[in-house]
């Protein structure tokens, strides 16, 4: 799961609660990968996002018993680039075009 963005309670929020919430009532393990907004600026999220599929590749080499696999879910301009690096690099994408809003809190 990809940024640091937070609600005033410490939450994560949008895309990244999404997943979050998602992955929990799947049984899905996650590993939190946060932008270096500070030390990188605005290239902070396309630099986390190379990291996190840098990750997925060493989680399902060849020998892998599944494919590496991104699940998007709605976001802005950082789960587009996830996306498109994803894409590029033969990843499947599934994109779910819509959460109801009572899961976007979870």
């Amino acid at each position: 799961m990809g940024s640091n963005i937070r609600d005033h309670k410490g939450r994560r929020k949008g895309a990244d609660a999404h997943a979050k919430g998602w992955a929990e009532r799947a049984g899905v393990n996650t590993t939190v990968m946060d932008a270096n907004w500070v030390g990188q600026g605005r290239s902070g999220g396309p630099r986390r996002n190379t990291r996190m599929l840098k990750y997925l590749e060493l989680l399902c080499d060849e020998d892998a018993a599944h494919p590496g696999l991104v699940i998007a879910f709605p976001g802005g301009p950082g789960t587009d680039d996830l996306c498109t690096q994803a894409e590029a690099l033969g990843v499947r994408v599934l994109r779910f075009p819509y959460v109801p809003a009572a899961r976007e809190a979870d």
